[in-house]
C-alpha cells in the first residue's frame, strides 16, 4: 500500500507497525486532521502499534497539544 499524504503529515506502514511522520508547523487546524487520522488508525483500523515521529515539526501551536 502506498503511503498516504497530507499537508502536515504522512503515514507509512512496515512490519505490522504504523508510523505517522509529522512535518512543518502543527497548528490547531492541522492537529484536528492529525487527531482524526490517529483515531482512524487506532480505533477504526485496529492497529496495535502506532508511532508518531515529530522530528520534522518546525513549529507547534499550544492548541495542537490536545491531539496527544
Amino acid at each position: 500500500m502506498p503511503p498516504s499524504t497530507d499537508r502536515s503529515f504522512h503515514i507509512t506502514r512496515q512490519s505490522g507497525s504504523v508510523l505517522v511522520h509529522v512535518h512543518g508547523d502543527l497548528d490547531l487546524r492541522g492537529s484536528g486532521r492529525l487527531g482524526a487520522a490517529l483515531g482512524d488508525l487506532i480505533d477504526d483500523q485496529g492497529n496495535l502499534t502506532v508511532g508518531v515521529d515529530l522530528r520534522g515539526v518546525t513549529g507547534l501551536d499550544a492548541g495542537a497539544l490536545g491531539v496527544f
